[in-house]
């Protein structure tokens, strides 16, 4: 299964989740188990999708267990992940996942805010995919040079020139490091 469906797999769970304890106030996060028969193609969309949530009021407590030894080690994960991209075609989630990597994060100081603010400039500048010259899948559709992660960082370098974006957007408590 391609990763762009076990991302929205993950999309759906969390949406699901949602209205769930919409519906039924006394159930809580504590009281639900999801099993998959491989965690480890899920996990790190699970935890893009659930600890960085694109509404900050939204968050679901969540913990993924049962990984594999090759994933206890960040940083042998994050190793191996870097090397698989110069031959993927990465969705924006997947570079997403690959930035929130501890040690990445621990590398370039990203705090839970920056993160947050990196998803914010992602989703805002149309970032749908990045890295190869192709969509998931090898297909390159009409229009999707648009949603492309090159395309977006233009985009976004355009918006903070031309002064477009809020200072604190760019600088002060938001600057990344």
């Amino acid at each position: 299964m391609p990763a762009t469906h076990r991302c929205a797999k993950s999309k759906v769970l969390y949406d699901q989740l949602l209205d769930f304890f919409q519906k039924d106030p006394s159930l809580k996060p504590h009281d639900i188990i999801v099993m998959t028969p491989d965690i480890e193609k899920y996990a790190p969309f699970i935890h893009a999708v659930f600890a960085f949530p694109e509404e900050s009021g939204r968050y679901i407590p969540f913990s993924v267990t049962d990984r594999t030894p090759r994933n206890e080690s960040p940083v042998i994960s994050t190793f191996l992940s870097l090397l698989a991209l110069p031959a993927a075609a990465c969705t924006a989630t997947e570079i997403f996942s690959l930035l929130d990597c501890p040690p990445l994060r621990s590398r370039f100081k990203f705090t839970d805010d920056d993160m947050g603010l990196i998803r914010r400039w992602i989703v805002e500048a149309g970032i749908r995919w990045g890295i190869g010259r192709r969509a998931p899948g090898g297909i390159r559709p009409a229009g999707i040079g648009s949603h492309h992660m090159a395309r977006g960082v233009s985009t976004a370098a355009s918006r903070l020139r031309d002064d477009r974006r809020e200072p604190s957007d760019v600088r002060g408590d938001h600057a990344l490091r």
